[in-house]
């Protein structure tokens, strides 16, 4: 029984020596991927973010490269530029170098861990229970908590706000039961079968079964709580590979863009909402 971690960055040094600190003794790990990769999107509309390699430019390339020479349980693959011919898609090929790696350790699970997405000590061990218990599903929901700390309140304590509903509310599936074959080819989020099907075809949200699982693990999303040039820097990409002239999804945009002028009282998109944060916080962050 065992678990892999897979995490693409690009220009994480905000995030990785806290990231690596909360997650190394993660029970029954037995290897953490890391893919440094810029999606050529990103990477046209930010030239100042990259490097001509496709790789960070704040420290975070020698950070990896360093943290893969000293423990044999990390991989380090230091990609480079990555794209499709959608551009929504373009970090298909980051997300396959990761399942290259998986494949030679054949693990129980994998989770996509992004850099800025952190969880307690004790829902790691939760994580692994939970998705034993729900052996017929070969993917999962849980709960996501968003940190909200933008720069006009940059004063109060880290863990004050969080953000609910609307943009914020959108469930997302980090989590997967490892199958031989498996492949990246219609979503860069949730991979292929062997067969063709996707690995959610019978996935499950842990939060319409609130009777058997009362407390179940939750992810604690930082993204909302980043340098305000990483905030802008994402809000150009998501704009630049063209959600903001999309009906359906530019009120994502609209919802990120948000993140800077919000001071409290401001109305959020979609009934979205700020409220008091009284979740968990990662031990890593309890002196913050």
């Amino acid at each position: 029984m065992s678990v892999v971690l897979c995490t693409i960055a690009l220009n994480e040094m905000q995030w990785l020596p806290y990231l690596y600190a909360q997650h190394k003794d993660w029970p029954e790990m037995v290897h953490w991927v890391f893919v440094e990769s810029a999606d050529r999107v990103y990477a046209n509309c930010n030239p100042e973010m990259v490097t001509e390699q496709g790789l960070s430019v704040d420290g975070t390339s020698e950070f990896l490269r360093e943290l893969a020479a000293d423990n044999r349980n990390v991989t380090y693959v230091p990609l480079g530029f990555c794209e499709d011919v959608d551009p929504a898609k373009g970090k298909k090929s980051a997300r396959q170098r990761c399942l290259d790696v998986i494949n030679l350790w054949e693990p129980e699970f994998f989770i996509h861990l992004d850099a800025d997405e952190f969880y307690t000590c004790a829902d790691q061990v939760k994580l692994l229970e939970t998705m034993r218990a729900l052996e017929q599903h070969n993917s999962f929901v849980f709960p996501k908590r968003e940190i909200w700390h933008p720069p006009p309140v940059a004063d109060v304590p880290l863990f004050t706000y969080e953000a609910i509903g609307g943009f914020w509310g959108i469930p997302c599936c980090h989590w997967f039961r490892w199958r031989s074959g498996l492949t990246f080819n219609d979503c860069h989020n949730v991979p292929t079968m062997a067969n063709g099907s996707p690995l959610n075809i019978s996935g499950v949200d842990v939060r319409d079964l609130k009777e058997r699982f009362p407390d179940p693990p939750q992810l604690i999303h930082m993204g909302y709580t980043a340098s305000a040039v990483t905030r802008r820097a994402k809000v150009r990409y998501y704009e630049e590979r063209g959600e903001k002239d999309d009906e359906n999804r530019k009120w994502y945009v609209q919802s990120r863009a948000a993140w800077r002028r919000w001071t409290p009282g401001t109305k959020l998109p979609h009934k979205a909402e700020i409220i008091e944060y009284t979740g968990p916080i990662p031990e890593v962050f309890r002196d913050s």
